[in-house]
């Protein structure tokens, strides 16, 4: 049986980022779309899948492709809000967030992180992966954190999955194929 000490939140925290980068990835959505799926899923934020990235479509590349506060950031605020709430705990878990991005990447704004990739397609979206990965771990230590009910229900199951971009094409093909399945 898992604990709910520091050192399975650390862990928890570390599984929550890789499948946030795994599923950015595989699934190719944008940093935001998939720091609120996989954070919606794993804690049992009561959204559909289809609803988680509906709602953080439009924090995509700095609030939609303008370059501004990184999709990442932004999406992993989102899920903090998500699962916090309002108020005061949420807009310290905010702030706090903020802070530790900007001093591990030395910025919050899409435009300054990947401004060394913009003519690099491929390793942008790599750079980007990582960003999104870090923040979700920054995010989901301070979550368990506040929240330290959530890592005993965490979804773990779902956090070991590893989709590949070759399988994912296969699941929607097959969709195609087969819609009455």
């Amino acid at each position: 049986m898992a604990t709910t000490n520091g050192n399975d939140h650390e862990a928890l925290a570390r599984r929550v980022a890789d499948r946030v980068e795994n599923y950015y990835g595989a699934h190719r959505l944008c940093c935001s779309e998939a720091m609120l799926l996989v954070f919606n899923r794993t804690f049992g934020g009561g959204l559909s899948d289809e609803e988680a990235v509906r709602m953080s479509a439009g924090f995509c590349g700095g609030m939609g492709d303008g370059e501004g506060v990184c999709g990442a950031l932004a999406g992993a605020v989102a899920a903090l809000g998500l699962l916090l709430g309002r108020g005061k705990t949420m807009r310290a878990m905010a702030a706090r967030l903020r802070a530790e991005f900007q001093a591990s990447e030395g910025s919050t704004l899409c435009r300054d992180l990947t401004r060394p990739l913009r003519d690099n397609r491929l390793g942008k979206r790599a750079h980007c992966g990582r960003l999104t990965g870090r923040a979700a771990e920054l995010a989901a230590r301070l979550l368990l954190g506040a929240r330290p009910d959530l890592a005993a229900a965490a979804n773990r199951d779902f956090l070991e999955q590893r989709d590949t971009r070759a399988g994912v094409l296969a699941k929607k093909l097959a969709r195609v194929l087969r819609p009455d399945r």
